[in-house]
Parts: C-alpha cells; sequence; structure tokens
C-alpha cells in the first residue's frame, strides 16, 4: 500500500471512530528527533501513548503564508532504572538461586 493510500485510510478511520489521528507521516519521519529533544529539555522519558492525544491546525504566519502546527498532548513518563531486586513479584525460587 502507497504512503499517500495508508496516511488517506489512518485519516479516514480516526474521523470515522472519533479518535484522533497520530500515526501520520511527520510523526514516522520525526518522531525518534522529537524523542531526542524532548530527552534533551525535560530529561529521558517518554511519551506514553496511553492517553494521546494529537491535533494539526493550518494557520498564517507574519507574511501570511500556510504554516503547519502539530501539537502532541501525552503523559510524560520519566525514566526510571527497572532492578530485579525491586520485583515485587520474584519468586522464593528465584531469589535463591541470584543469592547463591
Amino acid at each position: 500500500m502507497s504512503t499517500q493510500l495508508r496516511l488517506a485510510f489512518m485519516f479516514q478511520m480516526a474521523e470515522e471512530t472519533g479518535l484522533t489521528n497520530g500515526l501520520d507521516e511527520a510523526v514516522m519521519h520525526y518522531g525518534e528527533s522529537i524523542n531526542e529533544i524532548t530527552n534533551e529539555e525535560f530529561g529521558n522519558c517518554i511519551i506514553s501513548p496511553t492517553v494521546f492525544y494529537r491535533s494539526a491546525d493550518k494557520v498564517k504566519g507574519g507574511d501570511g503564508e500556510d504554516r503547519f502546527v502539530v501539537t502532541f498532548d501525552g503523559k510524560y513518563l520519566p525514566y526510571t532504572e527497572q532492578k530485579s531486586e525491586h520485583m515485587a513479584s520474584k519468586s522464593t525460587t528465584t531469589s535463591k538461586l541470584t543469592n547463591s
């Protein structure tokens, strides 16, 4: 399926379901860069897709030119180091094996 057809399908599905369409071409191309900028400005984190909104607007720039504005509104989840010794579900057998 071509990129243009895929995007048209995603926008149609978003419209029919009343959901926002966060998987458009800008995210596909610039997602990693957006994540790097977010990490630089706010510390290592992820933008959670669990409760996520995206809007896109066409506005007029200072010289009257058309501009494209994308807004991402996602839950900010800071990076935390996961250590196996902090696992609440760790079994007694596994503890005995790692402590031996």
